[in-house]
């Protein structure tokens, strides 16, 4: 089927349905109303370019089929804007996705987002069970949730792309490996790794206004190379978790990096730079290598007898 330059309305069902290896492609038209905007299953393909959909949910694609997006507007009022699952492929271009969540892929299908815009309530991309994302050139904003979380063994690339507002900007769990690179992330808390998951973090920028810019736990591993982590706190690692950290320039208003419960790390080449806390900490049992690092922090005296005002006194190392 070819739709293009049309209108479908509806109130419940879907407004287009493609099964059992059919094939579509949709231009230039709106969908609105239906409870599930675009339905590709069973080895259906669809192609849309310029499409306007209003809709609970917007595009679900299934049982090996294929979908690309390009250009195009989709509002989920109640739902997700984009589902892929059950080893299907989606290719993502230049659109605008807002709504409840953004982007589900699962059960081992493959993603590619490029330049797209995603603004969520909740959640902006969730990968889950073995799945594949390739983020590039896109900005993924949000309220609540994280902007993107990866668990049960996916795989995400993120490549020049904004992540803000929400309370965690990415999430990796359960296994999950994660490589970003000219990323620039706002939100509570920055990256959090969990679950013997795996993040390499390369030429990005970390912004965390409550939290930690880094949070590495449960035998995760990261890599962290020349980035810029600004916020409350920088680096955790515990719970027997392993970091490599070169080349970083971390700037906070407590803590600059934390290691405890068996945690490792290795620093070179870093600057750590705080007003109250520790620069580098590590405590239960954790190992640290430090070697051409530099620590500048705010050292709080206790009035001498002499002076009997409080004096500060910036030390580096």
């Amino acid at each position: 089927v070819k739709v293009m330059g049309s209108d479908i309305e509806g109130k419940r069902g879907t407004g287009i349905s493609l099964r059992g290896l059919s094939r579509g492609e949709i231009e230039g038209s709106k969908i609105e109303g239906f409870r599930l905007g675009i339905e590709a299953i069973e080895g259906s393909g669809a192609v849309l370019k310029k499409v306007e959909m209003r809709s609970e949910r917007g595009i679900k694609a299934g049982g090996s089929s294929q979908v690309k997006v390009e250009a195009s507007r989709v509002w989920s009022e109640r739902g997700e804007g984009i589902v892929i699952e059950e080893l299907s492929r989606g290719e993502l271009v230049g659109n605008e996705i807002t709504g409840r969540r953004g982007i589900v892929i699962n059960s081992e299908s493959e993603v590619i987002i490029m330049g797209d815009k995603i603004k969520t309530a909740e959640t902006g991309i969730r990968c889950s069970e073995g799945a594949k994302v390739k983020v590039m050139g896109s900005e993924i904003e949000g309220k609540k949730g994280s902007g993107i979380t990866l668990s049960s063994l996916s795989q995400g690339e993120i490549e020049r792309s904004k992540v803000g507002g929400y309370k965690l900007g990415i999430e990796i769990e359960e296994g999950s490996e994660v490589e970003l690179k000219g990323v620039e992330i706002n939100s509570e808390c920055g990256i959090k790794v969990g679950g013997g998951g795996q993040v390499k973090v390369e030429g990005s920028e970390i912004n965390s206004e409550r939290g930690e810019g880094v949070i590495l736990e449960e035998l995760s591993h990261g890599e962290l190379e020349k980035n810029q982590i600004r916020g409350k706190r920088g680096i955790v690692v515990n719970s027997e978790s392993e970091v490599k950290l070169r080349g970083n320039i971390i700037r906070t208003k407590e803590s600059g990096i934390s290691c405890s419960e068996g945690g490792k790390i290795e620093i070179k080449n870093n600057e750590i730079e705080g007003r109250r806390g520790s620069g580098i900490r590590l405590s239960n049992i954790s190992e640290g290598e430090i070697e051409e690092s530099s620590i500048n922090c705010l050292l709080y005296t206790s009035p001498s007898p002499r002076d009997l005002s409080t004096s500060r006194m910036p030390s580096s190392a």
